[in-house]
């Protein structure tokens, strides 16, 4: 077996679970519909916590580089004019 037909097989039994569990729950389906609807908000304002402190480190990382890229290229260029 490949990876591709593993992880496709995976991701089927993951939903066939998933639907088996809504169909078999003890709750009625307006109610199992809202907590659902409830948690994928919770899910997605984390996910959305977490992508944006990946971007503001990864701004903060590339501010730094880049002002350390410009200092070396004015020393460089300094030191190339005091030399002619």
């Amino acid at each position: 077996m490949n990876k591709k037909s593993i992880i496709i097989g995976l991701l089927t039994a993951a939903a066939a679970g998933a639907v088996a569990g809504i169909l078999f729950a003890p709750r009625k389906g307006s109610k199992t519909r809202k907590k659902l609807i409830r948690k994928g908000r919770e899910k997605a304002a984390g996910l959305k916590s977490e992508l944006s402190d990946m971007v503001d480190d990864l701004t903060e990382k590339f501010s730094g580089v880049a002002n350390e890229m410009t200092e070396k290229f004015k020393r460089s260029t300094t030191r190339e004019t005091e030399g002619t």
